[in-house]
This record gives structure tokens, sequence and C-alpha cells, in this order.
């Protein structure tokens, strides 16, 4: 076995070795793969996999069953987000659609015993994109997958990468994984994972794996808002914010007496009035791709940008990192220890309202509870 610092060069030289190899703009191959395909497939919903139907990391395999891997189909369906190129029976290339301007699409290079994947993400209207990931799967002479190296290309350099080790057994495969490798802070973790073989097909996330994940989420967040709160003037807020926005971005914020424009109840509790000071809680790229990683893993359905906020395993995150950030000495000044922290995605409606009752020990401010009262009582509340 490799040392840590030995496994991390050795990783890092196969990582840049490849993206040397395959350091070419997407246009130089686009139109040949399009040429030797034979068929395509296509591919609807599945938003937890990044290749949707067709997914190369074992450890998504394991529990991702049929219905969240999205269905697929020989004819193009409307509405559908993945198109897969074939040449003969090898996939070759694969094309997500993000949104309306911007897709991912990946090329796929075959050998004996690896497969490579190349990343890039492009708008449609420009095909000339260089490599922005890169996916190396190495199997054993059953098939099976041995080693999984996922790498982050930024300018000349591997920026980041993850791996995940397999060995295999007559009965169970130990799954280890060195988390993450990051470039500018040569920070590696890593943990080791058993699984017996009889649950390959029974789709069921182990409780241990789910706290795990959710519990790096919590700290990241929980270290993050404590070191913002340093140095804001706590003497003075009224309110605490955390918003959800789309595209997996948590901001926090805060509201103090003399930043009110207006009396009115509105103006006090909307967020969109407040005057806005507000930092993120996902602060460099890294923590952005860590929770990536854990929003693609999550074992909901379809967990996407725009109903995070919706997800279960979100909201116990939240509840759990308020209820710790209610515990540090920071909160305990008398002022504080009661201080509402609001969560919002720019709207209100029952769920949000629910939420923020949960966060806050049922016990909400009279003038946000008359705010949303008359905001139901308007018709601008949604159920």
């Amino acid at each position: 076995m490799l040392s840590d610092n030995s496994a991390v060069l050795e990783n890092l030289k196969i990582l840049n070795e490849v993206r040397n190899q395959y350091n070419y703009n997407l246009d130089s191959v686009y139109g040949r793969l399009c040429d030797r395909t034979t068929r395509i497939e296509y591919g609807k919903g599945s938003n937890v996999l990044p290749y949707g139907y067709y997914t190369f990391d074992f450890e998504q395999k394991l529990f991702i069953d049929g219905y969240r891997k999205g269905r697929l189909f020989n004819y193009p369906i409307s509405g559908y987000n993945y198109k897969y190129f074939f040449d003969g029976a090898e996939l070759i290339m694969i094309e997500r659609y993000l949104n309306n301007i911007k897709r991912k699409v990946t090329i796929i290079h075959h050998f004996d015993n690896s497969r490579i994947l190349v990343d890039y993400h492009i708008f449609v209207a420009n095909s000339d994109s260089m490599p922005t990931g890169l996916k190396i799967c190495q199997y054993n002479q059953s098939g099976q997958l041995i080693k999984y190296l996922d790498g982050g290309i930024s300018g000349d350099h591997i920026r980041n990468y993850s791996v995940q080790l397999y060995e295999y057994s007559t009965s169970e495969f130990v799954f280890r994984k060195h988390s993450y490798y990051n470039f500018f802070t040569n920070v590696t973790a890593s943990r080791d994972f058993t699984f017996p073989l009889s649950k390959l097909n029974e789709n069921v996330i182990p409780e241990s794996f789910k706290r795990i994940k959710n519990s790096i989420i919590k700290n990241m967040l929980l270290n993050n808002i404590l070191s913002i709160l340093h140095a804001w003037p706590l003497d003075n807020i009224y309110a605490i914010s955390l918003i959800i926005h789309n595209e997996s971005t948590i901001e926090v914020d805060y509201a103090i007496d003399s930043d009110k424009v207006d009396v009115d109840e509105q103006y006090t509790w909307d967020y969109s009035y407040w005057v806005q000071h507000s930092e993120s809680l996902l602060k460099t790229e890294d923590e952005r791709n860590i929770f990536e990683i854990w929003r693609n893993q999550d074992d909901e359905v379809q967990i996407s940008d725009k109903d995070l906020i919706e997800s279960k395993s979100f909201i116990l995150i939240l509840a759990s990192m308020v209820k710790e950030l209610r515990r540090n000495e920071l909160m305990r000044k008398p002022h504080l220890e009661n201080i509402p922290i609001i969560v919002t995605n720019l709207d209100i409606n029952e769920s949000i309202y629910r939420l923020n009752k949960k966060l806050n020990n049922g016990k909400l401010p009279d003038g946000y509870v008359n705010w949303y009262n008359i905001t139901r009582s308007i018709g601008k509340i949604k159920q």
C-alpha cells in the first residue's frame, strides 16, 4: 500500500499524463465521434447521477436504483436531457443538457482494462471548449472496478481529485476512498467502508454512511457561519437569515434596527427588503465541490438545485447546524440566545414557514407571524 504522499503523487502523475494526452478542444473531436456513431439512446430524468442512466462510479451503482437513474429510450422523446452515442456496443460520448444554454459533453475512451472520461462544460452555441474534468476507471481481469479517479482541471494543472479504491472477496468488498485532495491546500482525507456483496441489489444505504456525509456538510457550514459571525455587529442584530438560492448557493446575512427603512412588518421580516451584506457559507471552490458531491449522492429522488430547501436531508442538516450554533458561546449572550434564525429562498410559503418554526423551537417573533398571516390572507402564500 502506498503512503498517502506517494499515493497523491502517483494519482497526480496519472491525471496529468491523461490531461496532456487528451488536452484538445471539443471542436476537434465532436464531429468525428458523431460520424462514428451507429445508434443514439435518449435519457430523461436523473438529476442525481452526473451521467444519468449510465454510471461509472460503483459507489453510486450500489445505492441508486433504476428510478433514480432516469428512463432510457431509443428515440428522441420530448424533454430528454441526455443523449448517449454508441459505436457498436461501445458508449463513446454523452451529452447532458443542463439548461437552455449550457450542456456537458463527455468523451469516453476505451482500453482493455480501463476507461477514460473527459468532461467539457460548454454553452450550446459554442463547442470550442477545453476539458474541465477527467475520470479514470480501472478494472480487474473479471471486469470489476478497482479504482475510480476523478480529477478537476484548472488551467494547466489538476485542481483537485477524489479517488475510490475497491478490494473484493467472496462475500464483501472494501471501499477505500481518499475522499479529496486539493492542489492549493495539499489536504487529503480517507475512510474505509466494507459492504456485503449480498446487498448489491437491495439499494439500501446504511445509516452510518448517510450520517458521515451529512456530518461533513453540517460541520463545514457551521464552521463557516461561526467565522462570519465573529466579524458581525452582534450587539445590534435582531435577526439572522439563511438564504438558500438556486445552484447550491447558501448565504447568511443579518438585520439590525438601524438598517430598517420602514416600521412595516414586511420591511422588517421580508429578506428582499433588508440592507444586504450577505456572505456565502460555501466559501471556496473546494467546499462547493464537496457540497455538490454530497447533493448528487443524496438518497432522495432527484434532488435538484431549485428544491434543495425541500430536501429532508438538507433540513436535518440545517436543524442540527442551528442547534449547535445556538449552543456556541458566541450565541450565549442574553440578547442573542433567542434571536430568530430565518430561512428563506427569497419567497415565503407554508413549508418555509413550518421550517422556520422548527429551527426556532416553535417560537417565531410576532412580527414575522403577522407578516406571514397577512401575506397568506391576500393570497400570496404558496401552499
